[in-house]
């Protein structure tokens, strides 16, 4: 079902979907391309960001395949990448002229809520944004 405000073909975050990616560099563009067709257009810029962060971390640290998952929540949408590394991220601090490193702090900026959940193979790491 196509929410007011979504542009044709965009799903608004009506339905649970998933895909799984190679773990390449490549492979961030398809994530946020996926992620942007499954969430309403009104949070589709932040959704988008935020999920070039984790699947970013999972191919720069987990270094294995990544799966995502885009689904409906009580408070609007959450999206979950999750990845065969069990080690869990944390948020550092970071020098002003670090090249990276700030990915957490901006899901933590954006998200409405986020997390972390270990699995039996992994970790999923997860953000929730308001509709």
């Amino acid at each position: 079902m196509t929410r007011p405000g979504d542009p044709p073909g965009q799903s608004g975050g009506a339905a649970r979907v998933r895909r799984r990616f190679a773990g390449t560099p490549a492979d961030l563009r398809h994530a946020r391309r996926f992620v942007v067709e499954h969430v309403p257009h009104r949070v589709a810029a932040d959704a988008e960001l935020l999920v070039s962060e984790l699947a970013s971390n999972a191919v720069l640290h987990a270094r294995t395949t990544f799966e995502v998952e885009v689904a409906p929540c009580p408070s609007g949408v959450r999206v979950e990448v999750a990845d065969a590394d069990p080690t869990v991220p944390r948020r550092g601090r970071h020098d002003a002229t670090a090249a990276s490193g700030r990915g957490l702090q901006i899901v933590d900026h954006l998200a409405t809520d986020w997390g972390v959940e270990r699995v039996p193979h992994g970790k999923r790491v997860w953000f929730e944004l308001s509709c």
